[in-house]
């Protein structure tokens, strides 16, 4: 008998969201449930259905769960947009208190045996440290972009390096 593995996946560029990390998360997650792993996604509210596919298939596949955050008050949004410092390690950091919230959810209604995060945004590599610290959960930690070393977006700073420094330590 095959052993299933309960997942849960952090993952901000969910579907429907039209990103490229959207449509890996597409294809891959079909996999992982042929091969007895299940994955709960926390992932942002829908913003707007797309007409691909890819993203149908997947929402009609019962074995895939896309739990969906509320959205952070409008005023904190505004504030990390006025004041970019304070949104560290990135401008999704409003999302975290609802992402820990809904974590906290399914792992007491659901036996999660990993946890997978996929940054970036690198939020939901701090959701999962959170998590990695109350639970003790094998972590995965995926890193699609740079965090520190971004060549793109100046992350370079104390706070960051020490929130890369503790995600790669303490993940598996």
């Amino acid at each position: 008998m095959k052993k299933t593995i309960n997942v849960l996946t952090i993952a901000f560029s969910a579907p429907p969201r039209s990103s490229p990390q959207s449509y890996l998360l597409a294809k891959m997650l079909p996999y992982w449930v042929k091969n007895g792993v299940f994955p709960w996604v926390i992932a942002p509210p829908r913003i707007m259905e797309l007409a691909d596919p890819c993203f149908k298939a997947l929402f009609i596949n019962k074995d895939i769960q896309f739990i969906r955050m509320k959205r952070p008050f409008i005023f904190k949004r505004i504030f990390f947009h006025l004041f970019p410092f304070f949104a560290k390690p990135d401008m999704d950091i409003a999302f975290l208190p609802n992402a820990l919230k809904v974590a906290d959810i399914i792992l007491k209604q659901q036996k999660i045996n990993l946890l997978f995060s996929w940054a970036s945004p690198h939020v939901c590599s701090i959701v999962a440290l959170r998590i990695k610290e109350k639970t003790s959960l094998p972590w995965i930690a995926h890193f699609s972009d740079p965090w520190v070393d971004n060549t793109l977006i100046r992350m370079d700073n104390y706070y960051n390096r020490k929130m890369e420094e503790a995600v790669i330590r303490k993940c598996d």
